[in-house]
C-alpha cells in the first residue's frame, strides 16, 4: 500500500492522497512538522469516507525515516480503500522495537464473576502463537475439571467433541507422578477434580502454535497448579492436548465442567510472526 500525503498532526486526521494506490505493502507520510517517534508505535486506522464507523484497515507503523513512515497492514485490508477515505493517526505508549514481540491482547483481563465460561474471540493472522494465562480462577462447584474448548466461527459456537489429552502431575507431598489421559473427550482437560475449598486460585499457561492454520489439526501445551479434592492436596499438572479437526480455529473457552467461575481472569497474549 502507497501513498504520499500531508499529514496535520495537530488535528491526528486526514483524508487518503489523491492517486491512493492499494496493495504495495507500505505507505509514506509526509508530515508539516514531523512526526515524535520513540518511545511511541503510531498506528494508522482507515475508515470509509461515506460510513465514518466503518473500520477498513489499522496500519502499524513500525519505523520513520526522516517523515517518512514504513509498516504494514495489521488488521483488515487496504484492498478497498479508496482517495477520500478518513485517515486517523492513534499514538500509543508501546515501544517501536519489541524484542520479545509479546503482545497483550486482552488489557484488563477478561475476569470472571460468576461466569459459565471465559471466551477470547479475537484470534487473528497478526500471531503465530497464542498465550492464555489462567490467574486465581475459582470455580462455584467444588470436584470438577477445568477444561479448554475451540470454536471456528469466532465464538458462536464450540465443539464439545473430539478432544484428546495426555497430562502428568505430582503433589506437594510427593505422591509421585501420575497420568491421566483421554482419546475422547468434549474438552481438553486442563486439570482434574479441582478443590474449591483450600482457599487456593487455580493458575497456569497454556500455549497454543498456529491456530488458524486449516490444514492441520490442532494442539497445546499447558502447565497447571491448583488443588485436587480427592486427596485434598496442592498439585501441578503438565500436558498437552488435541483436536481432530483440521479447521482454522479463531476463538478459545475456558470452562468448568459443571457450574461457573466464580472469580479470576485470564490474559491472553499473542507472539508476533
Amino acid at each position: 500500500m502507497a501513498f504520499t500525503q500531508e499529514l496535520v498532526i495537530n488535528d491526528f486526521s486526514t483524508t487518503l492522497a489523491a492517486g491512493y494506490t492499494a496493495g504495495d505493502g507500505f505507505l509514506d507520510l509526509t508530515a508539516t512538522t514531523g512526526l515524535i517517534t520513540a518511545p511511541y508505535t503510531f498506528t494508522l486506522s482507515v475508515y470509509d469516507q461515506n460510513s465514518p464507523f466503518a473500520l477498513k484497515l489499522h496500519f502499524r507503523v513500525t519505523s520513520i525515516s526522516g517523515s517518512h513512515a514504513v509498516g504494514s497492514v495489521v488488521e483488515g485490508s487496504d484492498a478497498n480503500a479508496a482517495s477520500g477515505d478518513i485517515v486517523v493517526l492513534t499514538m500509543t505508549a508501546l515501544p517501536i522495537l519489541n524484542l520479545s514481540g509479546r503482545e497483550l491482547l486482552t488489557p484488563g483481563g477478561i475476569v470472571a464473576s460468576g461466569s459459565a465460561q471465559l471466551d477470547f474471540t479475537g484470534i487473528t493472522s497478526r500471531f503465530d502463537v497464542y498465550e492464555i494465562e489462567l490467574i486465581a480462577l475459582v470455580l462455584a462447584t467444588n470436584n470438577v475439571d477445568l477444561g479448554l474448548q475451540f470454536s471456528t466461527d469466532g465464538g458462536s459456537t464450540f465443539s464439545t467433541s473430539g478432544y484428546e489429552f495426555v497430562t502428568v502431575d505430582n503433589s506437594t507431598s510427593n505422591a509421585g507422578l501420575n497420568s491421566q489421559a483421554s482419546t475422547s473427550a468434549s474438552y481438553i482437560q486442563l486439570f482434574t477434580g479441582i478443590d474449591n475449598s483450600q482457599s487456593y486460585g487455580t493458575n497456569g499457561t497454556i500455549k497454543f502454535h498456529d491456530p488458524l492454520n486449516a490444514s492441520l489439526k490442532k494442539s497445546v501445551q499447558f502447565q497447571v497448579s491448583s488443588t485436587l479434592q480427592a486427596v485434598a492436596r496442592r498439585y501441578f499438572n503438565v500436558g498437552s492436548g488435541f483436536w481432530g479437526t483440521a479447521a482454522a480455529v479463531n476463538a478459545i473457552r475456558i470452562k468448568a465442567a459443571s457450574g461457573n467461575i466464580t472469580s479470576g481472569s485470564i490474559l491472553v497474549y499473542g507472539l508476533r510472526k
